[in-house]
């Protein structure tokens, strides 16, 4: 018997991770869904004061959950941003470049696919614009286009660089989240 998919989906702010992490939890309906967020929370900005500091934190935290990946076996276990999203604030904020390789060797060893959902700059900008007339906050950080943009080309440089095996890049600047979906699931078969 073939054990439950295990996914991360990665991606900037307004690549539509999220949606499309909701379809895929509609899809397989015994799943578990884990969102991260407080990558750079005001609490962590207040006592995390140096880049030492920042990627023992982050190392820790990604470390802590490993076991969910290795004790979840019968249900499918989806997680929204996981190492990658470390790696873009380390490099954002520190200056700093970790892979989390030891971390992707386990979660080769798990069989974990790694998705990245990216976008082009048009649908990005219209996205940031539709946010703006709904009087909707700009994501955490991203008060600008070029901050966004930036952001998102790391995440492609990371995702490019990552020695994770089973690896799938959506581009998800003209399809619907339910698309996106649906060829994850024909990929990832």
């Amino acid at each position: 018997m073939k054990s439950p998919i295990k996914i991360i989906v990665e991606g900037g702010n307004l690549s539509g991770k999220t949606s499309i992490v909701k379809e895929l939890e509609k899809k397989f309906v015994h799943s578990i869904i884990v969102t991260l967020h407080g990558y750079y929370h005001p609490f962590f900005l207040e006592n995390i004061k140096n880049s030492k500091a920042a990627l023992r934190y982050h190392r820790q935290r990604l470390l802590s959950f490993l076991p969910i990946f290795k004790d979840i076996k019968f249900e499918e276990l989806i997680f929204n941003r996981f190492h990658l999203t470390a790696s873009v604030y380390l490099k954002l904020f520190y200056n700093l470049e970790d892979y989390f390789l030891e971390i992707e060797k386990v979660l080769n060893n798990i069989g974990v696919f790694l998705i990245l959902a990216d976008f082009n700059n048009e649908a990005l900008e219209k996205r940031l614009k539709e946010r703006k007339e709904m009087n909707k906050e700009a994501p955490f950080g991203d008060d600008n286009l070029s901050k966004i943009k930036k952001k998102r080309d790391l995440y492609r440089l990371f995702f490019e660089k990552s020695k994770i095996q089973n690896k799938l890049l959506i581009d998800n600047s003209q399809i619907t989240a339910n698309q996106a979906c649906d060829y994850i699931q024909e990929k990832i078969k």
